[in-house]
């Protein structure tokens, strides 16, 4: 889909083209840029107008078998597997500088330092990109293509982006080792997490890990629908928040279940089973907590 500027064309002239406002690759692309790599099936690029010369990428989408990964210098990485994966990059907007966006959607699943994500759709706000001398722009390759009718036979082709990509710009870098800041898992969202070799689980309707404020946020559907699993606690309610640093504190909103199970605090093959009405708090390593409303506490054996 190309973009004409009639009204500029001289008198009696052909209309010129100014500007290229998407592009649509097939077959086997791959996309590889200074701090993402990205293949797909069929992948298209839609293009702002230009301004001052300069046009940008408003939006990157790819289909069908897409594999992303996000990287850094310092080697943190975070993988990306989906049907469908949209990339926003940073922009502009009333002065302020906007992050860049990754939206996957279609059998998610993530993988990043000590982290696993699976899920139906996954947002996730980059962080500020780092400061890098010489830009690298980004490259799409895409295979020979064999003769149809009607068609011309097209050679690979690579074509260079504007360095719009998420990567190296002229902003402040985010955090020190952070690829993003904050994650939203929505649909059956399940994030498995690791701290001192310790697995905690993590299942509910939607999941909102933010690196910024150090809060992890399970929402569930109803009640009884997120649940938190650390080692020996199972923690169950509709609005969960957790520590998101090394994931010790523990918050319910509202009523909940939960059963802890520890030998040096019960006896040994006991288990402590609590319900409550309006919420709890509990600190994983001391196992110390509070409980609030119509609180029931069952020692089973």
């Amino acid at each position: 889909l190309l973009f004409y500027d009639q009204a500029n064309a001289p008198d009696g002239a052909a209309a010129q083209m100014s500007a290229i406002r998407q592009a649509v690759f097939h077959g086997g692309v791959k996309v590889a840029g200074p701090s993402l790599d990205l293949s797909a099936q069929e992948l298209s690029i839609e293009l702002l107008k230009p301004v001052n010369g300069v046009q940008n990428v408003d939006q990157i989408t790819a289909k069908q078998k897409v594999v992303a990964k996000a990287h850094q210098a310092d080697g943190q990485s975070l993988a990306i597997r989906s049907d469908q994966l949209a990339l926003r990059p940073p922009r502009m907007h009333d002065g302020l500088t906007q992050p860049g966006q990754l939206l996957a959607q279609g059998n998610v699943t993530a993988d990043g330092q000590q982290m696993e994500v699976k899920t139906e759709y996954l947002e996730i706000t980059l962080s500020a990109p780092q400061v890098a001398a010489k830009p690298r722009h980004p490259k799409i390759k895409v295979p020979r293509l064999s003769p149809v009718a009607g068609a011309e036979d097209r050679s690979e082709a690579a074509r260079d982006l504007s360095a719009s990509m998420p990567g190296r710009s002229d902003e402040a870098k985010g955090p020190a080792g952070q690829i993003w800041n904050r994650l939203i898992a929505r649909q059956g969202a399940r994030i498995e997490l690791i701290h001192g070799g310790d697995l905690v689980i993590v299942t509910a309707e939607q999941v909102i890990v933010d690196q910024v404020s150090g809060q992890i946020e399970v929402i569930g559907a109803d009640a009884q629908s997120a649940k938190i699993v650390r080692g020996d606690t199972t923690l169950i309610g509709r609005h969960i928040f957790l520590d998101g640093q090394n994931y010790e504190q523990m918050r319910i909103n509202g009523s909940g279940t939960g059963v802890v199970a520890r030998e040096n605090k019960v006896r040994a093959g006991s288990v402590l089973a609590m319900s409550w009405a309006q919420g709890m708090e509990l600190n994983h390593s001391s196992g110390k907590g509070r409980i609030f409303g119509e609180v029931v506490v069952e020692n089973r054996s």
